[in-house]
């Protein structure tokens, strides 16, 4: 025999050891802090934590680097000290001026100009037809767009975040190439 509800069983195993259960206790779902494999986003932030050093020092390297790369084997949690650490860390301005920063991100996957394209366009002022076009023309596409399509004097902030898809997805030595080129060019 089972009970209906987690507040029914409470209120059985209460009366059976003698208590009463008042009637505004009841059970609250929540949502479980917990995410298994899954990594953990910037809305996860407040349930992130035990990595503070990890995110004080990449905060430091972000103040110190135009690039910075966060290497480890997979499934160590390199997206979710980046996305629930560091991230938030810089919007609450853990760098001077970095809580008015601009912050994308994007995956590479098999067309990474076009995915490039689609994390620049969530933080675009000006949402240019010819992007993915702009972005591939030569080595300084992307610092062109940046500064074309980002409010005048803005830091951006970008995320690459599975960067070995560029090796693994992305199948033309050209476009992989030309996106490297692009980065190195927007980094400097």
């Amino acid at each position: 025999e089972r009970y209906e509800s987690v507040d029914a069983f409470l209120r059985s195993f209460a009366t059976a050891a003698g208590a009463a259960v008042a009637a505004d206790e009841t059970y609250t779902p929540a949502e479980s802090p917990y995410k298994g494999l899954k990594a953990f986003g910037e809305m996860d932030a407040d349930n992130f934590f035990g990595r503070e050093s990890l995110v004080d020092e990449l905060v430091a390297a972000v103040g110190d680097h135009r690039l910075v790369a966060v290497v480890g084997p997979s499934g160590i949690g390199k997206s979710s000290v980046v996305k629930a650490g560091l991230i938030p860390a810089l919007r609450r301005g853990a760098l001077p001026g970095s809580d008015q920063w601009v912050i994308s991100d994007m995956f590479p996957g098999s067309y990474p100009f076009e995915e490039l394209a689609s994390g620049l366009l969530r933080v675009a002022v000006e949402r240019p037809d010819d992007l993915v076009e702009e972005l591939t023309r030569d080595e300084l596409g992307m610092r062109r767009i940046a500064k074309r399509i980002l409010p005048p004097d803005t830091t951006l902030l970008l995320v690459v975040d599975q960067f070995e898809e560029l090796f693994t997805l992305t199948a033309e030595e050209e476009t992989r190439r030309r996106f490297l080129d692009g980065l190195t060019a927007l980094a400097a």
